[in-house]
């Protein structure tokens, strides 16, 4: 039944997570499973909280929903961080990657002495943007947005276009599709995120100015 919601809601929203005092999808379409997750009513961008995902992440019971839209070409994922993490370390906001398996899809944020990458699709096959520089931890939000319009996917922070491919499909594995973390090893996300949304449209396809309040259902 969730796969036909899916391939039939008519409202660009799939999913929103506000992370005012919980999990809740504003949508009403996902009741997601917490394995640690907790909600911080200091750190977040708009309302009254932003989630926390160091010690658990959330994941969906069903996900085929998900690779029918990867399968469509038209899509956003996007969502605001604010990172803590130090060097030599990565985190994954939403992927079914098992302990970096070499083909699971995810978004990736990896760290190091020389690189700092942003990841997104599967270890075999990247849209990537080697941002060294670019941002810096230092207690700032950061908007990040995925958008694939006719399978042209592209990589946007704050606004500003960064990376692209075309006639681009990732795939999924056979492992859980979690928000905040992967499944198994390492990897749990090491900041703040707040106003995760998933959309059936290319919300932007150009620069755009970040969104400035809270998103509402449409």
């Amino acid at each position: 039944m969730k796969r036909r919601l899916m391939l039939e809601n008519k409202r660009k929203t799939l999913l929103l997570l506000h992370f005012d005092g919980n999990f809740n999808d504003a949508t009403g379409n996902f009741v997601l499973n917490n394995t640690g997750a907790v909600i911080n009513t200091s750190n977040k961008k708009f309302g009254t909280g932003g989630a926390y995902f160091r010690n658990g992440y959330l994941y969906f019971t069903d996900k085929q929903w998900f690779a029918d839209l990867l399968a469509s070409g038209n899509y956003t994922i996007d969502f605001w961080m604010k990172l803590t993490f130090v060097i030599d370390t990565h985190e994954e906001p939403f992927s079914d990657d098992y302990n970096r398996d070499t083909t699971g899809f995810m978004i990736n944020l990896e760290q190091g002495i020389n690189e700092n990458f942003i990841r997104y699709g599967n270890y075999s096959s990247f849209v990537s943007y080697n941002f060294l520089n670019y941002y810096k931890n230092d207690g700032s939000w950061n908007h990040i947005a995925i958008t694939c319009k006719d399978g042209y996917t592209r990589i946007f922070i704050n606004g500003v276009l960064f990376s692209s491919k075309s006639s681009y499909s990732p795939y999924l594995k056979n492992h859980k599709l979690c928000i905040g973390g992967r499944d198994g090893g390492d990897g749990n996300c090491k900041g703040y995120y707040d106003e995760f949304r998933i959309s059936n449209v290319a919300r932007w396809t150009s620069d755009f100015i970040p969104p400035t309040e809270q998103y509402k259902v449409d």
